[in-house]
């Protein structure tokens, strides 16, 4: 089982999953080995029961030789319309393009990094956009990043590696955005903010002009913060006085 070079590889099957077949279905991307086209995609997932995808032991001969999969002859469900190709645990994306398409923070980070210490093959970590986004020409945004559809990214905005910029979310102009976060549907950075790494600002929370929230917290959705939010102990304080 090998992968072409205008396949993306999507890592997880879950919400996120979905949401990301459906961005890669409706809008053209570009990687190394391809100017802009509709790719291919072929997805991962562990969490899905495997079983004999025929009666016929013939045609199950056929489809374990067409995949590979040795004696463990499989029957792959579908996700959106698109064939469960196997576990991320069994890394065989050959040389390819990827992109993360799990929604928890903490799990995202686990998978990327032990794929990028485990994987001996050459892959790139692709970025995603989505449709009616405007995203500022100044703006910087790294690798495995993910902006959704109708998502506003001001000037001079810097988005970090392996982040979900999800539906009808605003960043603000200068607003410094770290590894591995999530701002949820209709969340806004108003100007200057700093998201530290794995932070998750909840759907509709709001945060004022210059605020600084540190690392591996979440802002409750609908809520407005106007301090500073370095730890968790700040943010339990923050919310305790609401």
């Amino acid at each position: 089982m090998s992968l072409s070079k205008s396949t993306v590889a999507v890592l997880g099957g879950g919400g996120h999953g979905k949401v990301l077949i459906d961005l890669l279905k409706d809008c053209k991307i570009s990687t190394p080995f391809h100017d802009e086209h509709y790719a291919k995609i072929w997805l991962f997932d562990d969490n899905y029961i495997k079983t004999l995808p025929h009666d016929n032991d013939e045609l199950n001969d056929q489809y374990d030789d067409q995949y590979n999969f040795g004696e463990q002859k499989t029957k792959h469900t579908y996700v959106n319309g698109v064939m469960v190709r196997g576990s991320i645990e069994d890394k065989k994306y050959g040389t390819s393009c990827l992109v993360c398409a799990i929604g928890d923070n903490s799990v995202r980070k686990t998978v990327v990094d032990d794929i990028e210490k485990t994987v001996s093959t050459m892959i790139f970590w692709i970025r995603l956009v989505g449709k009616n986004t405007s995203i500022s020409k100044t703006a910087r945004i790294d690798i495995g990043t993910v902006v959704l559809n109708n998502v506003n990214i001001g000037p001079d905005v810097k988005i970090g590696k392996h982040c979900i910029i999800n539906n009808g979310s605003n960043v603000d102009h200068d607003c410094v955005v770290g590894d591995f976060v999530h701002i949820a549907p209709g969340a806004v950075l108003c100007g200057g903010v700093k998201v530290g790494n794995g932070t998750l600002i909840g759907a509709n929370a709001t945060v004022i002009p210059g605020i600084t929230i540190g690392d591996n917290l979440v802002i409750r959705a609908g809520s407005t913060v106007v301090k500073d939010i370095i730890s968790k102990q700040d943010r339990d304080m923050y919310y305790k006085k609401k």
